[in-house]
């Protein structure tokens, strides 16, 4: 949720292809960024920092948030899609964003 007093409003949308290597998000300015995989996916997509994987463990520091077919999550950054990573259990596992910054008035 947006701090008080803090407007926000959606500057862009897209999509990505399932990666089997932790990928990069695309650099542009954000404050939240809404992720969905995609309801077709056979495998789950995995959203974290540098270095983040997909075998899940109890005991690890880099598996990123699963996400399954259809779930979504709205994650807060400093300033930087570009501050996230994404890695896929398939490369056929797909995912749409959509990006909220700060509104220039």
């Amino acid at each position: 949720m947006a701090a008080t007093g803090e407007n926000l409003v959606v500057t862009a949308t897209g999509a990505r292809q399932g990666r089997a290597t932790a990928t990069r998000m695309p650099s542009m300015a954000a404050r939240f960024v809404t992720i969905m995989a995609e309801n077709a996916n056979t495998g789950n997509v995995y959203i974290g920092l540098a270095g983040v994987t997909a075998t899940p463990s109890t005991d690890d520091l880099t598996t990123g948030i699963q996400l399954d077919a259809g779930q979504s999550i709205r994650l807060p950054l400093d300033n930087d899609l570009d501050e996230l990573y994404y890695i896929c259990d398939n490369t056929t596992d797909d995912f749409t964003f959509l990006v909220e910054s700060h509104a220039l008035i």
